[in-house]
């Protein structure tokens, strides 16, 4: 998504979600909510590839060498997170996989879950 018609360079701060859900695995038992995982990477060209599963390689020279943020959301727990990227487009990613990048990347949450709402903070990154 390009934030500004001008392609400045944008800083994405956080990003807040309004979700619900969870799976009771007994009549009456406590709702075992999920977790999940948004990961995020900025990168500077319309069609570049975000790489949002791979872990940060500071020897490539594609969005691989940009920062990787990947932080866990227990719903229910968790209103919002901290990611903190920078770039011309902001990528990111929600789901409820493993929170490692290996290439075993899976999911693994056997709880059900949705997002009703979506928030996300953006400064000025600078101009490029």
């Amino acid at each position: 998504m390009s934030v500004t018609p001008n392609f400045d360079t944008e800083t994405l701060n956080s990003i807040s979600l309004w979700a619900d859900g969870g799976t009771r695995t007994t009549v009456g038992g406590a709702l075992n909510r999920a977790t999940l995982q948004m990961r995020a990477r900025g990168t500077n060209s319309p069609g570049e590839e975000a790489h949002l599963t791979v872990a940060e390689d500071n020897t490539q020279s594609n969005a691989k060498a940009n920062k990787l943020t990947v932080n866990g959301f227990t719903v229910s727990d968790s209103y919002k997170t901290d990611v903190r990227i920078t770039g011309r487009f902001l990528n990111y990613r929600i789901d409820d996989a493993n929170a490692d990048t290996s290439s075993s990347y899976s999911g693994t949450n056997a709880s059900a879950w949705n997002v009703s709402g979506f928030q996300i903070g953006i400064n000025k990154g600078g101009v490029k």
